[in-house]
Formats: structure tokens, C-alpha cells, sequence
């Protein structure tokens, strides 16, 4: 139930942020589904971003992990880069096969 905001919080990261892709991935999620309240996960909780939109009358569940991603990205020079989670669901491995 969270694929969309995963990815869509990864390309955030990758394209407004500037980070490169193990950042983007290995970054501290949100989920909001058109629900009452936004899943964050309890890296956040103290927070001082959080803590102002709480303030504002956000409500926030905190839970320990959001999704689970890995990614490839073509770099400029036509490269690749493959990256997995480093602490989600005990981390995973990426390659790229030539």
C-alpha cells in the first residue's frame, strides 16, 4: 500500500533535493493516502519539519519502516548505478550485470 509514496519520495529526493540515488532511498519516508493522518516512519517523530506541520494540525502514525526499494539509474556517461535499502528489511544487495 505505500509503493506509490516510496517511489514517489525517492524521485523527490533524486530531483528536488539533488541526492544521488543511495541517499534518495536510504532517506527517512512518508506515506499519505488521502487518509486523516500521514504514516511517517519513527526516524522522524522528533523532528523539527514534523513538529511545525504537527503544529499546523497535522497527525502523524509513526511506524519503523516505510516500503522497501531499490533502483537503477543511468548516469549522464551512460553508466549505471544500482543501489538497495541499506537498513529496511535488513538491507539487500545491488548489481549491475555487464
Amino acid at each position: 500500500s505505500t509503493i506509490i509514496t516510496t517511489v514517489a519520495g525517492i524521485a523527490v529526493n533524486l530531483m528536488d533535493f539533488g541526492m544521488d540515488l543511495a541517499e534518495a532511498i536510504a532517506a527517512p519516508r512518508l506515506s499519505q493516502r488521502n487518509g486523516g493522518g500521514t504514516l511517517a516512519e519513527q526516524s522522524l517523530e522528533n523532528s523539527r519539519q514534523l513538529a511545525a506541520v504537527a503544529a499546523l494540525g497535522h497527525g502523524f502514525q509513526f511506524t519503523p519502516e516505510i516500503g522497501a526499494a531499490s533502483g537503477i539509474l543511468v548516469k549522464p556517461d551512460g553508466t549505471f548505478m544500482a543501489v538497495a535499502e541499506t537498513r529496511r528489511r535488513g538491507g539487500g544487495a545491488g548489481m549491475v550485470a555487464k
